[in-house]
């Protein structure tokens, strides 16, 4: 049985030279824990995550710095 997913990754700027990550849809992977998918996203790329609610409701992560590219290779590679 397939189940569908879809998870985005966006960049958003915060000050001059901050930025932040933001995946969504991981809650759309089955067996997924987004605590522990945001614990493994803290360990790879040293620095700060955390689960939040969007403005949807929808669950999104939130990663310190400008990850995108690292962060979608990590989602294809290990949360097949």
């Amino acid at each position: 049985e397939k189940v569908e997913t879809r998870v985005v990754i966006q960049k958003e700027k915060r000050n001059k030279k901050k930025a932040t990550t933001v995946v969504l849809g991981m809650d759309t992977v089955p067996g997924l824990k987004l605590k522990d998918v945001a614990k493994d996203f803290s360990k790879r790329f040293a620095g700060s995550s955390s689960v939040k609610d969007g403005l949807k409701g929808e669950k999104q992560i939130i990663i310190q710095g400008d990850h995108m590219e690292d962060v979608a290779d990590m989602v294809v590679k290990k949360f097949k």
